[in-house]
């Protein structure tokens, strides 16, 4: 909002300032002639946004088992005619976008060609082209709204429609003869078509919301586990280091902790230089100075609730412990871990406002919630990227030496990272003339951050510890969500306005945000299959040779 509300002033800071320079020099009934063009635009944008909206369409009313055949016929072609009006609105306002982004472009070209500089030399070219296009920015915005809500406007009529339609043929009604009198419906009837039809709408709305409460997560997730397809995954994907090793310095493994970390955040980001296309620039009013280019996509996780993750949690580390005991060790269950006095040694991480903890490592441009089974505290090592110790934290590393050598077992302790969007960048380059990001959504198990860690000790506080981890991103096929655009800008425009008055090379910014909006169910699915897969790879490593 503030950035906004900045981006406005400053447009009007510059028209103000323009006005004043133009009267300065003479030239104010020039300036005059291209507001109207400008104005235009404005206006339509303006009276788009005051236009009062007509209320929504109910897809059911209480009223409708009392209408007569006749009027239900006559609704519908009332919701004929709504959807006709709407959808010419809808043309007319995506036109209107269309023609304020041309006429943007007709502003940047008409200061490339001077045009802007009848005005007042420099003045005219910066500040003709800056007020043109700033008004056909505020067109774009409100009738891509506009559009918007008109769409929104036949979706309704279309359903009420829909259900008009049903009714009338449940009720015995004529089309030929929509004045004869029709049936009444028994209540019974009547539920069936409104629950026919509600399960019409809600398959039209997109994906039921993940269940926030407990109860519910945990029978999505036990419905899609039933369900779910594990990953195959060869053994040459987990790289060991010492973690078998120090596994068979043990009769025993022991489970220290299990952790889940979920993407819900991602970006990518490009830039490019031009440094090369700048050499040998021409002369004269056409300027062919390529601008450079810094741009950034957004993505985040939409529908995804807490309660969801943690069931999923839930699910994937019961999965690991029975995989655990079929590799034929004697496996020591966390309870009897977490039960002694040397395990309240270990910092756990604190969760973050709302009960998850977040992680945001540096260097990553991934955002993290992090999640342990219910009751196993979450806690981490020292050098972990997601946990909350400093690199020369070693409390906790000693703490699971020490239980080691208590139990004379190999603490092990699992993290598996799910990742829901697949990111591309052209990277950075100070030559190259054009940079692309790009995004789309992918399940997957991201590889270095799902690891297997063992500590082994043979005397107290001292030990040996170290890391298998997956070495390749692991993707999960299947489509699970739906893409949401959000906002949007660019800089381009000022920034080619300032070129063709300085003369010198601008950047181009350019900023998207999407949202993914998942499916619960197929979410779940598709996270619980990779991590099955995985948990049987880490297993295969405790079980040995």
């Amino acid at each position: 909002m503030h950035r906004n509300n900045f981006a406005l002033n400053g447009k009007a800071f510059f028209l103000v300032f323009a006005e004043k320079i133009l009267k300065k020099q003479g030239a104010v009934m020039k300036f005059v002639r291209i507001l109207p063009v400008v104005t235009v635009f404005a206006a339509s944008a303006a009276f788009a946004q005051q236009a009062t909206a007509p209320g929504p369409i109910d897809r059911v009313k209480i009223t409708d088992n009392e209408l007569s055949c006749a009027q239900i016929h006559g609704e519908i072609g009332d919701m004929d005619k709504v959807v006709g009006e709407a959808r010419a609105i809808e043309a007319k306002q995506k036109t209107n976008t269309t023609a304020a982004g041309a006429a943007g472009t007709a502003a940047e070209v008409a200061g490339r060609t001077g045009l802007f500089g009848a005005i007042g030399g420099l003045t005219g070219h910066l500040f003709g082209q800056l007020a043109a296009q700033t008004a056909a920015g505020a067109v774009q915005q409100t009738s891509a709204q506009s559009a918007q809500q008109a769409g929104e406007r036949a979706r309704q009529a279309v359903a009420r429609k829909e259900h008009l339609t049903g009714l009338f043929l449940a009720k015995d009604c004529k089309a030929s003869d929509p004045n004869a009198a029709g049936r009444a419906l028994s209540g019974e009837e009547l539920q069936k078509l409104t629950a026919a039809g509600a399960a019409a709408a809600a398959a039209d709305a997109g994906p039921a919301k993940a269940p926030a409460d407990a109860q519910g997560a945990a029978a999505l997730v036990n419905e899609a586990a039933a369900t779910a397809r594990p990953a195959s995954i060869a053994a040459s994907e987990l790289s060991e280091d010492r973690v078998r090793e120090l596994v068979g310095r043990a009769q025993k493994v022991a489970i220290g902790g299990y952790r889940v970390a979920f993407v819900i955040q991602n970006s990518a980001a490009a830039y490019a230089g031009a440094g090369l296309s700048n050499m040998g620039q021409s002369t004269g009013n056409i300027r062919t100075i390529t601008q450079s280019q810094n741009r950034r996509i957004d993505v985040a996780l939409d529908n995804i609730t807490p309660a969801l993750m943690q069931s999923i949690t839930d699910r994937l580390y019961a999965d690991f412990v029975e995989k655990l005991k079929a590799s034929g060790r004697e496996v020591v269950p966390f309870e009897q871990v977490g039960s002694r006095e040397t395990f309240r040694r270990i910092t756990v991480a604190e969760a973050k406002p709302g009960g998850s903890y977040t992680s945001s490592p540096t260097g990553d441009r991934r955002n993290f919630v992090v999640m342990a089974p219910t009751g196993m505290p979450l806690w981490f090592i020292h050098g972990d990227p997601l946990g909350n110790l400093s690199p020369i934290s070693i409390e906790n590393w000693r703490a699971a030496s020490t239980l080691s050598h208590e139990l004379q077992a190999t603490i092990v302790t699992a993290q598996v990272i799910v990742d829901f969007a697949r990111m591309e960048s052209s990277g950075r380059s100070n030559i190259a003339t054009r940079a692309s990001v790009g995004a789309e959504p992918q399940m997957s198990i991201a590889p270095g951050y799902t690891t297997l860690t063992a500590f082994h000790a043979t005397r107290a506080d001292v030990g040996d510890f170290s890391a298998a981890r997956l070495k390749s991103v692991l993707n999960m096929d299947g489509d699970f969500a739906t893409v949401r655009q959000g906002d949007s800008h660019s800089t381009a425009g000022l920034a080619n306005s300032l070129t063709m008055v300085t003369g010198l090379q601008g950047v181009q910014i350019s900023r998207d945000r999407q949202a993914y909006v998942a499916d619960p169910g197929k979410y779940a699915g598709l996270a619980l299959g990779g991590g099955f897969g995985v948990n049987a790879l880490l297993a295969s490593v405790v079980k040995g040779k």
